[in-house]
């Protein structure tokens, strides 16, 4: 087995790591469990590998941290996408919720 078949192999077995977790995000519309930190860092690690790979030339390197990049742009956007979503949701509740218990204005009569 070649260098490049080991590299594009273990490539195919860490990216692959990441469909599950895109699977649930995407399906609860929750990345609530995913920091930014660890995924700004992903995605400029893989970046940078994926600039590694292309300066040297490792077709394995190029292949799978393309496609790592790719997943871990999309967690990010489903996580930016869904925290707007989540602080809405429980903005609009909290304002539903507090004016449920606040008495109703008193009324004037003139």
């Amino acid at each position: 087995m070649s260098t490049t078949a080991v590299g594009l192999l273990a490539g195919l077995l860490t990216t692959g790591a990441w469909l599950p977790q895109i699977y649930r995000s995407w399906t609860t519309r929750s990345c609530s469990g995913l920091s930014w930190i660890y995924l700004a860092t992903m995605v400029a690690g893989f970046a940078t590998w994926l600039a590694f790979g292309l300066l040297a030339g490792e077709v394995a390197v190029i292949v799978t941290n393309a496609f790592s990049l790719v997943m871990a742009v999309a967690l990010t956007w489903i996580k930016a996408s869904s925290s707007g979503t989540h602080q809405l949701t429980t903005a609009a509740g909290a304002a539903v919720r507090d004016a449920s218990i606040a008495p109703p204005p008193r009324r004037r009569d003139a």
